[in-house]
């Protein structure tokens, strides 16, 4: 089967299910031939989605083509994925495409496979049942003008009619794309968000990841009276969107306004930290943050170093992390932790951004190589260019100017050492292991591992390149006898590590 072309004539009525009545809002179902970017790519379309559409308007329903593939097919960009609004139920859906995945079904879409394309296919809805800005169970629509007026910004409240080349465009989305401005669908456009308490962070998301894009002055107040509608979120759902916001290349203007509106302190839980009646000296770690110039300025400081990062050129998914990093640069290993925790964030990504918040602030000594070496080993050669990055966004957010161009000075004096290392970036390998070790001193079990983490710290300190040389400073550190009548001499040995521990028997040079 094949759809017709969108520039074919078609002279059938429109049917009611598009056009009946306008009880949803005062706005007439605007129709438009569809413009010249669209009706290029439906020609584009491939097989499986034309014969989605085609099946369903062949079994008595009606489909069309709506949010965000409209948007961007119109602003001359190719659509990801494509979604569709229909009048049939979940269940009539169901029957039409038996292998489809009904997990959003009680929220009325499914997601069809067919012929190779993937489509989220919605029943026509008005709602979700609540008013607090939680989702629940769908509440259908009859009219199309019903289920585009639920949308939540106008140029995501556009749907085409592909067999009869139509465009429906009832509050002027299709104005605001060359603009590239976002507006509510609703007025006043706190409602909005109320519908759904997650578009809160749609709206930042959709600015942060295009560049250029603005948000209307009535959308951008409705977000001051936003941040509690995020009460009834899933963490999940919180994160996933935050997530997409730090990633983008407009991240630092977007976190500003976050800010600014409370939502950024809402999602991270810092309204008890941020309090400013709460004096320094009387602040606990578990409910408040104490910094000597406040949570509040480490917040701010925080934007500002996203933005120095993104106008490196930095972002994507990594780009994400990073950014998390520093925005939360400031604040203690267990505040970091405890953010991260409560918005779901996997092991691993806990993992890096605590490793490079607790790094932050601390350089190596570019006049020292064997630190430096310590400092490659201890951060990893893949993740020190990532932490050098950092220290350079972070120092560029200092307000200080005098310390702002001393921290930058003295990385760059960092960044050029370790390029004239003789290895650059590369970690050398260990000279020697805890079988080794087990073997020449007859030490067991942690007494191995103490030992082996100190010969590694002596082994790039001193950039000793033979095992040789590294038994000879054994020998000359420690009798192996008394190292077992007093095994606690290994626990005051340094080791590998960043940012480095205040201990004493270096053994530096």
């Amino acid at each position: 089967m094949v759809l017709r072309s969108a520039f074919a004539p078609d002279h059938r009525d429109v049917t009611a299910a598009a056009t009946a009545g306008t009880s949803s809002s005062s706005k007439a179902l605007r129709k438009l031939p569809v413009p010249p970017p669209l009706a290029r790519w439906l020609e584009s379309l491939d097989e499986g989605t034309r014969e989605i559409l085609e099946i369903i308007e062949g079994s008595g329903g009606r489909a069309w083509i709506v949010g965000g593939a409209v948007r961007d097919a119109l602003g001359g960009l190719v659509p990801c994925d494509v979604d569709m609004a229909s009048t049939l139920r979940p269940d009539e859906l169901r029957k039409l495409f038996p292998e489809a995945f009904a997990i959003g079904e009680r929220w009325g879409t499914i997601t069809v496979r067919h012929k190779g394309a993937a489509c989220e296919v919605s029943t026509l809805r008005t709602g979700f049942g609540a008013g607090d800005g939680q989702r629940l169970d769908a509440i259908f629509a009859e009219r199309l003008l019903e289920d585009l007026a639920f949308r939540d910004f106008t140029v995501n409240a556009m749907a085409v009619d592909a067999s009869r080349g139509l465009l429906y465009d009832p509050f002027g989305g299709l104005d605001d794309i060359p603009k590239c401005v976002i507006r509510s669908t609703s007025d006043p456009a706190i409602k909005t968000l109320e519908d759904d308490g997650l578009r809160t962070m749609r709206a930042y998301r959709f600015v942060a990841i295009r560049v250029g894009w603005t948000m209307d002055p009535a959308l951008a107040a409705a977000l001051c009276q936003s941040p509690g509608l995020l009460q009834n979120i899933s963490a999940e759902r919180i994160r996933k969107e935050f997530s997409l916001i730090l990633k983008g290349p407009s991240a630092a203007a977007v976190l500003r306004k976050m800010a600014d509106d409370g939502t950024l302190q809402a999602i991270l839980q810092l309204q008890d930290s941020l309090s400013a009646e709460v004096p320094p000296e009387e602040c606990d770690s578990g409910r408040h943050l104490a910094f000597s110039r406040g949570a509040r300025g480490m917040l701010r400081r925080g934007v500002r170093a996203v933005g120095a990062l993104r106008e490196d050129g930095h972002s994507g998914a990594e780009g994400a992390m990073e950014a998390l990093a520093l925005l939360l640069g400031g604040f203690p290993a267990s505040e970091v932790e405890r953010i991260m925790l409560n918005l779901k964030f996997s092991k691993a990504e806990m993992k890096l951004v605590t490793f490079h918040c607790g790094c932050l602030g601390h350089l190596p000594d570019a006049s020292r190589p064997g630190e430096l070496r310590r400092f490659l080993a201890a951060v990893g050669a893949e993740a020190a260019p990532r932490q050098l990055r950092l220290e350079r966004a972070w120092a560029a957010a200092e307000e200080d100017a005098g310390l702002r161009e001393a921290v930058l000075l003295r990385l760059s004096e960092v960044e050029a050492a370790v390029a004239a290392l003789p290895g650059g970036y590369r970690v050398p390998s260990r000279l020697v292991d805890g079988k080794w070790v087990e073997a020449r001193t007859g030490l067991r079990r942690r007494n191995v591992g103490l030992l082996k983490e100190w010969l590694f710290y002596v082994q790039l300190d001193r950039d000793i390149t033979d095992v040789e040389a590294l038994d000879k400073v054994l020998t000359e550190h420690f009798d192996i006898v008394a190292l077992h009548q007093s095994p606690e001499l290994l626990e005051a040995l340094p080791k590998v590590e960043w940012p480095l521990a205040e201990v004493g028997g270096s053994g530096e040079k």
